[in-house]
């Protein structure tokens, strides 16, 4: 997804609400360029890397540097800070990643990681944000489509210029940043989390919940992926011409 020769890359979005705005940074990163130029020690605090080692597999290990790497890169570009061993970012009780840091209040962070990338977003308590990416082959392969229901069904031979595949590779990450925001993961009943209208503007889709009105998940279809941001609905996200300007710059491969 991202170009093995490009460093990870940062930037700034822009949530406006109804009486103020809401400033997220996020980070994109790849596994070979933190392999190749990076020490663990220089990004990892002591007790993240001593639960790395305790993990068994590589592709646990794999997912956990990409998490965390990608976090600290977001948290060093919003805060200005550049000290990320100093930071922590834990587990929750229902597995959501949370900041340690004695030096940081109200920020959170939404992680996410698919194949080689990996992905994170900052942002204030105030307004919850939730990232997301997937492989829309791989989504395709699943056993996703029985899960989709029947409205649902009819979104994804709408005609937006996209395949199914790609259609359906779009609820679903909706779904997974939803899940985040919920804090439930994808363990609650597919329908709960059902999508009820998409909408194509300006090269990225807007997805709308019919159980949960109070937010919405933008959406890019970067090539054999999607990236998806969802955020409270009475907010509208602005500079999606900067994650545009990412594919456009093949920053992420299409």
């Amino acid at each position: 997804m991202l170009s093995t020769t490009v460093k990870p890359y940062s930037g700034d979005l822009i949530l406006k609400g109804i009486d103020k705005n809401y400033n997220i940074s996020y980070s994109f990163c790849h596994y070979q360029f933190i392999r190749d130029n990076c020490t663990m020690e220089s990004y990892l605090h002591i007790e993240e890397i001593k639960r790395y080692n305790n993990f068994r597999y590589d592709k646990r290990k794999k997912s956990y540097l990409l998490g965390r790497y990608a976090a600290k890169e977001a948290l060093c570009h919003h805060t200005g800070k550049n000290n990320p061993n100093n930071i922590i970012i834990q587990q929750g009780v229902f597995g959501q990643p949370m900041i340690l840091s004695n030096q940081l209040h109200n920020l959170h962070v939404s992680i996410t990681h698919c194949d080689e990338v990996g992905g994170a977003i900052i942002f204030p308590e105030a307004c919850p944000v939730g990232m997301d990416i997937e492989n829309i082959q791989k989504v395709s392969e699943s056993s996703f489509l029985f899960q989709v229901t029947e409205s649902e069904g009819r979104l994804i031979h709408h005609p937006y210029g996209y395949n199914p595949s790609t259609i359906m590779a779009l609820i679903w990450s909706a779904k997974e940043c939803l899940s985040k925001i919920l804090r439930t993961g994808l363990t609650v009943p597919f329908e709960l989390l059902e999508i009820s209208k998409i909408i194509y503007k300006d090269r990225y889709f807007i997805s709308y919940f019919k159980n949960f009105i109070q937010y919405c998940t933008y959406s890019i279809c970067c090539g054999e992926y999607i990236l998806s941001i969802t955020c409270p609905t009475n907010t509208e996200l602005l500079r999606m011409e900067k994650l545009l300007e990412i594919v456009t710059l093949n920053r992420i491969e299409t």
